[in-house]
């Protein structure tokens, strides 16, 4: 983008005339303006990607007790967890809070089945 608004500069100076070249420059302005602003709107709608915002609702599995605290395996990495509910060895479960490096977990909510 920043080729772009040079080869603009460049033509608004040395090509054409100086009216038009002041034309080129604030267009060329305003379209940086433009793409700046969309860009910035755009991405404010991605979600969270990393961080403890980015843990919670995910599932991790317990590789030792959970009565209250444990640990779960989150992706390739172990957390120290607490799980209010208890929870055994093997059990999924989906992280409900991030308290600095402890993961609040809970188990997941199951739907009745319809009859």
């Amino acid at each position: 983008m920043l080729l772009i608004l040079a080869g603009l500069l460049l033509l608004a100076f040395r090509i054409v005339p100086e009216l038009w070249g002041v034309a080129f420059v604030v267009g060329a302005v305003a379209f940086e303006l433009a793409e700046k602003g969309f860009w910035i709107r755009y991405t404010r709608r991605i979600p969270v990607a990393a961080g403890p915002e980015a843990m919670i609702g995910h599932t991790v599995t317990a590789i030792s007790a959970c009565q209250p605290a444990g640990r779960v395996r989150f992706g390739h990495e172990s957390w120290s967890a607490r799980c209010p509910e208890g929870a055994a060895v093997g059990d999924s479960l989906v992280v409900d809070q991030v308290e600095e490096t402890t993961l609040v977990v809970k188990r997941p909510v199951t739907l009745p089945r319809a009859r």
